[in-house]
């Protein structure tokens, strides 16, 4: 799968580790009717860029971050759909659970989108952490896959992309600090804390590796977004 990024910040991400990995996923022309919304910035494009790399069909998607996080990235479907002269028929918004119960997080989604003007007309949890909608916006219809990022095997306060970045920590036996009363962003910052820039580098291509090798098993639910937009 190919991947065309919006935005200074990711661009340069993406070029980086597509370079580094020599994966040949990045393409800052290809079109595309997909559109990844991430609801935070970094490691989210990285990750969702490794993942990407891993499926070998021919579909395109295009990844944004914009200023808004969380619920609040929605914002952005009036916006898309305008500047892509309404040729997007598919979003996927990628969250961080972070404290909130998994069962209370599709019902907030849902609201935003309805303050949006929005109309569900279908719903469906497609697998744990994984829910979708047929969506209405005026005459337009469009499909909206919501990804919660976050693992319940990494026991830390908060979940977030950086529970499967942990668990490819731990595939790859690097040593990691303890999660105990953390959250996984908090961990996250620790494995670099007091690294000089080619150690954490060193450090970095050891966990994504591990990510380009396990990408179902390390991020089951972004990989299963993912893999039904392939088809």
């Amino acid at each position: 799968m190919k991947v065309h990024p919006f935005g200074t910040n990711i661009i340069s991400n993406l070029v980086k580790w597509n370079n580094n990995f020599k994966l040949d996923s990045l393409d800052l022309n290809e079109e595309s009717d997909t559109v990844i919304v991430l609801g935070d910035g970094t490691p989210d494009d990285i990750s969702i860029f490794l993942i990407a790399s891993k499926l070998n069909g021919k579909k395109a998607v295009y990844m944004l971050k914009p200023d808004d996080t969380r619920y609040s990235a929605a914002n952005e479907i009036r916006t898309v759909l305008k500047s892509f002269n309404e040729k997007i028929v598919r979003f996927i918004f990628v969250v961080d659970q972070e404290k909130e119960e998994l069962s209370k997080i599709a019902k907030s989604f849902t609201g935003k989108l309805k303050e949006l003007g929005i109309e569900i007309l279908r719903e469906e949890k497609l697998q744990d952490r994984v829910d979708f909608f047929d969506s209405k916006l005026g005459s337009l219809e469009f499909k909206v896959y919501l990804v919660v990022n976050g693992l319940d095997e990494i026991n830390t306060e908060a979940h977030a992309i950086e529970d499967h970045l942990l668990k490819c920590t731990q595939k790859a036996g690097l040593p990691g600090p303890n999660l105990k009363g953390k959250t996984s962003k908090e961990v996250w910052k620790e494995l670099f804390k007091n690294k000089q820039s080619k150690e954490k580098e060193k450090i970095l291509s050891k966990i994504y590796q591990e990510a380009l090798k396990a990408p179902k098993e390390c991020f089951p639910q972004q990989y299963k977004a993912l893999s039904l937009i392939e088809v």
